[in-house]
């Protein structure tokens, strides 16, 4: 058992260890309108939770006088994760002349830079538009006034 304890910690302390980076959150850039028109100073206010690593501090973004806003991934470095379904719940909220709108609620499930059918999409973000929910590809769902620009 000594041995054992020797052959798994010692490369620990002697900075062998390995680190794993994880991409827990899509890269998303959207356009916010009222009627078809771009609006500007609309606060974008993104949460994520990870099943497995936790919440991500909210992050707010002021849409540009175009009406456009970018939101940059999410990624976590951890040394030993052990084998697990990734659940990434993300969401999207706007903030309008005092009002709120349900924008973009989409669970990611998977780590990968090319496996997120919603990574590095351009969101269509209508704030007239009813609430729906849509395919993102077979295997994903959407909600929220914000679909995928194709």
């Amino acid at each position: 058992m000594n041995k054992l304890v020797h052959f798994l910690i010692l490369p620990l302390l002697a900075g062998c260890a390995v680190l794993n980076i994880y991409r827990l959150t899509t890269d998303l850039t959207g356009k916010v309108t009222i009627n078809g028109n771009p609006v500007s100073g609309v606060k974008v206010m993104f949460n994520a939770n990870s099943h497995w690593f936790g919440r991500w501090d909210e992050h707010v973004i002021i849409t540009d006088e175009n009406g456009f806003f970018t939101i940059p991934h999410w990624t976590k470095v951890s040394s030993i994760t052990l084998p697990h379904q990734p659940v990434i719940d993300q969401e999207i909220i706007f903030e309008y002349k005092g009002r709120k709108y349900d924008g973009w609620r989409y669970t990611r499930m998977n780590y990968s830079e090319s496996g997120d059918p919603a990574d590095g999409v351009l969101l269509d973000c209508e704030l007239t538009s009813s609430v729906i929910s849509y395919r993102v590809d077979n295997y994903n769902s959407a909600i929220g006034v914000c679909v995928i620009e194709r």
